[in-house]
């Protein structure tokens, strides 16, 4: 009974399996397709990284703080805004973005401005 062994059931299933992913490669190209022609007819994003903007902290003193964010072609944000303290931190965050979204950096931002500086002169 050369059907019966546990060889031959093995045998079987494996076929099985290759005849299973085979069919599933053919059904994934189609979809496939329509991935890449929607993502090529997506409307324009790219991240933005604009400041200073004074506020106020929770002691109620002047601060600057610079925003990062994916916005689209109006510069309106998509999703979540960063509000960071701290340019140097800002600018990293936003070139980081930029790079593992594979999105074009749009910079509008300007380094601290010294406050206690301009008052003087």
């Amino acid at each position: 009974m050369k059907g019966d062994s546990p060889r031959a059931h093995s045998r079987a299933v494996k076929k099985k399996n290759m005849k299973t992913n085979k069919q599933n490669k053919k059904s994934e190209t189609p979809g496939l397709m329509n991935r890449i022609a929607q993502s090529s007819n997506q409307a324009f994003r790219a991240v933005f990284f604009r400041g200073p903007e004074q506020t106020k902290d929770k002691t109620g003193a002047d601060v600057q703080r610079w925003s990062v964010y994916v916005g689209d072609d109006q510069g309106e944000p998509v999703k979540t805004v960063y509000g960071v303290y701290d340019f140097r931190r800002a600018s990293s965050l936003a070139r980081v973005m930029s790079a593992e979204r594979k999105l074009e950096l749009i910079n509008e931002a300007h380094p601290p401005i010294e406050v206690e500086a301009a008052a003087a002169a």
